[in-house]
């Protein structure tokens, strides 16, 4: 039974029926198949799918566990928008296009997947399902939305209760994805079953005696329908010269059949959006004349949008249109639907697909509008992908071809933010940035229409204040900022570009806090989420100023919020974990961590802290686990090292322990802790002198109040009553922390040196504070 396997299952085979007959003999539990191909939906083919077919069901049964992944739901399947709705949208999400200057980071679509993947795993714990398995066909064809879900999905989905299918032709994979499944997989490849799957086989095939041998051995007893394949047979043996072709072979098939069974195949491709892995029915799409083909494209296309679903305008709908009878104009419509979209949900792979097609479907001289909303949203999702210099090529392609001031003014301010953020270190020049922000504020500035000249202005102004920022003149940046703010509401109508308002908020409340005026960015802070209530990162970075402040059970309820408002993502469990730690929460602290762990198992940061709580537990054992495992990823990190000497000191390992402390002392000289543990495991071995020069080593990096205490001991063992008292009275004025133990020992240092009336306050004050 699939339930038993622990594996996810890799179907390999030439043809999708050698898969499907498979994937049908290991069905078990509650199943479920989709299909991937991205020219059916485009991003999030099959992932949509996927949820099409669950949440409905789901949302009958656990409505509040359907409500509770609403953002990612919706993101990735907007029709089921009619079986539910949320309330939660942020002023992103709500800014029409003319108004979008923010967009979402382009992690977000990695949010979205561990999103999904908590709510699969949440229908299992419900018991809604006691095992699922989900079939994923023609993976080989997803989009990099689908094999980013895809990916975390194997690795993060327990086979015992959720097993995942995926079904593949021979075909290369990306990188990424062929190393999940060799990792996740347990490979299957699958028999041709027919002479249809044989066909695809042979297609690869180079030589044509191979073929005439093979053909002359299988296509004995072949169906009636299969004819054309041993008239082939006979052509290959007769007339195909050495070193032909194999699509000569494949030429030779249509033409012993009908015009109608070609039209026949030709439609029924078409029909499957060109998916179908049928080699006759691709060749007879390939025969049609022109105009028959392009016909059908436009009949296929307006049969799908009389469908009304939202996710075919972002696969079908713009694969037709662009093969249809008016890809210049239908063609371009449909495809900037789809890239409008693709960007404002943060889409940007998509968005540079969409883009590119866009741009190869217009006349550039004629469609000028076209050719630079195709250029600029491809720009802007190229440089939130990390390839700014091709980004900088398109933009130097525009500023050549034409002569319109808008086109200049936004493409000027684009080049200013590749030279001040996203071209690499080597290559960025703040100076060469403001230059170009400047022409973008030149041009702004000559804009005819006041509203339109005050926002371009305030907007470009903006990102020269983050030029300033990062060339040090905060000051400046902050005039800028609240300079644009008190325009805006000068000459802007109350409800206009409330969005750009709100970033210009931020942008002023993070300068503030860059300079370390707290209060004012928490006001600033304050004032932004008020305006935009369900953007979850305000609330991340508030809860950072609120733990600046020392205002910690603020910081743990706006982490709580921003967990709240969005698909999961490390950064907030993580500093939520922190609070808890603080406040004792172990258990709360450990969930949230090791949650962390799940979503990102590099994240150094967590491990590091969950084997700290599981060494102060006393759970030694698990604790080296993650030291282990966090010193595979990262061997020289001082903290693990460290951690891990506190580990061999709690087994009695000291020459072990003592290495581990100079190892993380070797990494960072600056490690307080380390250089206090290797004092206290000197002390314990009688070596006085050597903790005290450690821990007064500390000392030099770190007025620290433990360690006063700690070298106030090491002194005391060496009868140095005024330098142990000495120690003992600064850890005093530093924390009461200790004492009681602090002030009884520094009586006892008083009296060895004659000052009992010293000794006896110290005993008396040592008495008064015992509960």
């Amino acid at each position: 039974m699939m339930s038993a396997q622990p594996f996810h299952i890799w179907l390999i085979s030439p043809s999708r029926r050698g898969r499907q007959m498979l994937w049908n003999t290991l069905k078990t539990g509650a199943s479920y198949e989709v299909n991937c191909h991205w020219h059916h939906r485009g991003p999030y083919t099959g992932t949509g799918t996927l949820l099409r077919q669950l949440v409905p069901e789901v949302y009958r049964q656990f409505p509040e566990h359907v409500l509770a992944h609403a953002v990612e739901i919706l993101s990735i399947a907007p029709e089921l928008r009619s079986t539910f709705s949320v309330s939660h949208e942020t002023l992103t999400s709500l800014a029409i296009p003319e108004e979008r200057t923010r967009f979402y980071s382009h992690t977000r679509t990695l949010r979205l997947a561990h999103g999904i993947i908590d709510f699969l795993k949440g229908c299992l714990s419900l018991k809604m399902y006691s095992h699922l398995s989900l079939y994923f066909e023609n993976v080989q064809a997803t989009d990099t939305l689908d094999q980013e879900f895809l990916r975390v999905l194997l690795r993060r989905a327990d086979p015992a209760t959720l097993t995942v299918i995926i079904g593949t032709t021979c075909d290369p994979l990306p990188e990424q994805l062929q190393t999940a499944l060799a990792d996740h997989t347990h490979q299957i490849r699958v028999e041709p079953q027919d002479a249809g799957e044989y066909l695809q086989l042979l297609q690869a095939w180079q030589f044509p005696q191979v073929w005439q041998s093979w053909l002359l051995k299988h296509t004995e007893g072949w169906p009636e329908e299969y004819e054309p394949l041993r008239d082939l047979s006979q052509y290959l043996r007769k007339s195909m010269p050495q070193g032909e072709t194999f699509a000569l072979g494949m030429q030779a098939i249509s033409e012993q059949v009908s015009a109608e069974q070609n039209a026949a195949w030709a439609q029924a491709f078409i029909a499957s959006d060109c998916t179908n892995d049928c080699l006759l029915e691709r060749l007879a799409y390939q025969r049609l004349d022109a105009s028959t083909r392009q016909r059908w494209h436009d009949e296929r296309a307006d049969w799908l949008e009389q469908q009304h679903e939202w996710s075919l305008k972002l696969g079908a709908i713009p694969y037709h249109r662009e093969r249809g009878s008016s890809p210049a104009n239908q063609g371009a419509a449909a495809l900037q639907e789809a890239l409008d979209y693709c960007i404002s949900m943060g889409y940007y792979e998509a968005t540079v697909d969409f883009g590119y097609r866009g741009r190869a479907v217009i006349n550039w001289a004629e469609q000028e509008h076209y050719y630079w909303i195709f250029t600029t949203k491809a720009t802007t999702s190229l440089a939130a992908l990390g390839r700014p210099e091709e980004a900088e090529k398109l933009y130097n392609e525009a500023r050549a071809l034409s002569t319109r001031a808008k086109l200049h003014m936004q493409a000027a301010y684009a080049t200013a933010m590749l030279y001040t953020r996203h071209l690499p270190e080597n290559r960025r020049d703040h100076v060469l940035a403001k230059a170009w922000i400047n022409e973008a504020i030149a041009i702004a500035n000559l804009l005819p229409d006041a509203k339109e000249r005050a926002f371009h202005s305030v907007f470009n102004q903006n990102g020269l204040a983050l030029i300033e920022t990062h060339m040090k003149n905060p000051q400046e940046a902050l005039h800028l900022v609240t300079e644009g703010l008190k325009r805006l509401e000068e000459e802007l109508e109350p409800g206009e570009h409330m969005l750009h308002r709100s970033v210009l908020l931020y942008n002023r409340g993070q300068v503030y806090a860059g300079i370390g005026a707290l209060e004012e960015a928490l006001a600033d802070y304050t004032a932004v989420i008020t305006q935009d209530p369900y953007y979850s990162e305000y609330y991340l970075e508030r809860g950072n100023l609120y733990r600046r402040l020392g205002r910690d059970e603020e910081a743990l309820a706006d982490y709580e919020r921003a967990v709240s408002y969005s698909p999961p993502y490390a950064e907030a469990y993580f500093n939520r974990a922190n609070v808890h730690s603080l406040f004792g929460h172990e258990e709360e602290a450990l969930a949230d961590y090791s949650y962390v762990l799940e979503i990102d198992p590099t994240y150094l940061d967590a491990l590091i802290n969950r084997a700290s709580i599981f060494y102060e537990q006393g759970n030694y054992t698990v604790s080296l686990q993650d030291v282990e495992r966090g010193l595979q990823q990262d061997p020289e990190n001082a903290q693990l090292h460290c951690t891990l000497g506190l580990l061999l000191m709690a087994q009695k390992d000291t020459e072990k322990a003592y290495q581990a402390f100079s190892d993380a002392l070797q990494q960072d000289p600056l490690l307080v802790a380390a250089w206090t543990n290797r004092a206290i495991l000197a002390f314990e071995e009688n070596r006085i002198e050597a903790a005290i020069k450690d821990l007064s080593q500390a000392l030099t990096l770190e007025e620290n109040p433990t360690v006063l205490y700690n070298r106030g001991i090491a002194y005391q063992a060496q009868n140095r009553w005024q330098e142990a008292i000495n120690d003992f009275t600064q850890a005093l004025a530093l924390s009461n922390e200790d004492a009681q133990d602090i002030l009884y020992r520094r009586s006892l240092c008083f009296a060895q040196l004659g000052n009992t009336s010293q000794a006896q306050r110290d005993l008396q004050e040592q008495q008064a504070l015992r509960p």
